[in-house]
């Protein structure tokens, strides 16, 4: 009997061909959630809507880009201070640049933007344990941050997660104050403890309080920053304030991270089309996540591509012998 039941048990293996099945269900459930509600609309009607945008609006997104791409290298840096690491602004930069550009387009971002990190960071004596370290402090930064902020969305406008109706107000407030109370007591833990946590074998310091807080300041510029960058492609921002707006990118992008879709291809789409349902028409928002995309995704994506093909051509050359 017990033999029996052992062999129910789900192994490691079966446990992490889970997350690619979920991804996949999850990006074709948003896809015919997509399908069902632009199936009314031609290309054109897509093109039209990107063409409406004003070319200063554009310019406004390809800078906020750059500013969002500076502002993400906080990440690494905090990182870098947290395993007592000196690494050159350059390629601080350079290392933050190419990781998030290829772990926010092709997702798993241990694998993508670590094994890049790696590659950039080893030249400065990083190794691998350590890289590992810094990768899990950006996803660590990330999610205390974008938990404060659902927590205070929740806490204090409820009213924003109405187009989902997934629970009372009340309920909303309260849990979103308990988020909130956790996160203060986080910061309030780590600044008091003094001794690193032990997990199998392995010993974990955790960051100082003023290490935390800068944290979440990162985090909620990151998204601030942007959010921004969508906001300003709506073709009348007025119509919604940036503040609701905000809210909204964070619950899409959250949502994107969690499904394991890469990218959050088609489940931010989905998320953002309905809640932003309400204040314009399909075509004008679609088209407007299709330039998002190109701007703050697939052009740094590109361009991060090329970066390290010439790193690895000028890495060949330098370790190539000299006759």
């Amino acid at each position: 009997m017990m033999s029996w039941v052992a062999r129910l048990k789900p192994s490691k293996q079966v446990i992490s061909m889970l997350w690619p099945l979920m991804a996949i269900a999850l990006f074709s459930a948003a896809g015919w959630l997509l399908h069902k509600t632009l199936k009314k609309h031609s290309w054109q009607d897509f093109l039209d809507a990107i063409a409406a945008i004003p070319h200063t609006h554009v310019w406004w997104a390809i800078g906020l880009t750059v500013i969002s791409y500076v502002v993400l290298a906080g990440y690494d840096a905090s990182a870098l201070f947290y395993v007592r690491k000196k690494v050159p602004w350059p390629r601080i930069f350079m290392a933050s640049f190419m990781g998030f550009a290829f772990s926010q387009n092709l997702g798993v971002s241990p694998i993508t933007g670590g094994s890049v990190r790696l590659r950039l960071y080893g030249h400065s004596g990083i190794g691998p344990i350590d890289v590992a370290k810094i990768v899990a402090f950006c996803i660590l930064t990330y999610s205390i941050g974008v938990t404060a902020i659902f927590g205070f969305v929740m806490a204090f406008f409820p009213y924003y997660l109405e187009p989902f109706e997934f629970m009372p107000t009340l309920l909303s407030e309260i849990l979103g104050g308990l988020t909130l109370a956790i996160v203060t007591g986080y910061i309030f833990w780590v600044g008091h403890r003094k001794h690193p946590i032990q997990f199998k074998g392995f010993e974990f310091k955790m960051p100082s309080a003023p290490l935390s807080i800068f944290q979440l300041i990162i985090t909620v510029t990151d998204v601030a920053v942007a959010s921004a960058i969508l906001y300003v492609l709506l073709p009348d921002s007025k119509i919604i304030g940036y503040q609701h707006f905000f809210f909204i990118y964070v619950i899409g992008t959250t949502i994107g991270i969690l499904s394991h879709v890469p990218g959050g291809l088609g489940v931010f789409e989905w998320v953002v089309l309905t809640m932003l349902g309400n204040y314009y028409s399909a075509p004008t928002i679609f088209g407007t996540l299709l330039l998002f995309r190109i701007i703050y995704l697939l052009g740094p994506l590109a361009i991060a591509a090329v970066f390290l093909v010439l790193f690895e051509w000028q890495e060949g050359r330098r370790k190539k012998p000299t006759p």
